[in-house]
């Protein structure tokens, strides 16, 4: 059983389950993401170990991004 994990971003001040959130690198999806109106919930750095270089990632509400996410995957998001 995957235990529940509550979050309070320090940058957005919003609270989130660990479970339902989707965490995307990808800054072009970002954009398209927030000018169709999904909310961005929280954003961390991280390390990406294969280009030896740091990174941004972005966290959206699994539920809430579900519609962005299949138009993003159709390359039919604006």
């Amino acid at each position: 059983m995957i235990e529940s994990s509550t979050i309070i971003s320090t940058i957005t001040g919003k609270t989130y389950e660990a479970k339902d959130v989707v965490r995307i690198l990808n800054t072009q999806q970002v954009i398209a993401y927030l000018n169709n109106g999904v909310e961005l919930l929280d954003l961390y750095p991280s390390y990406d170990n294969r280009s030896d270089k740091p990174l941004l990632v972005y966290i959206f509400d699994r539920y809430k991004s579900k519609e962005a996410y299949d138009l993003w995957c159709r390359r039919e998001l604006k």
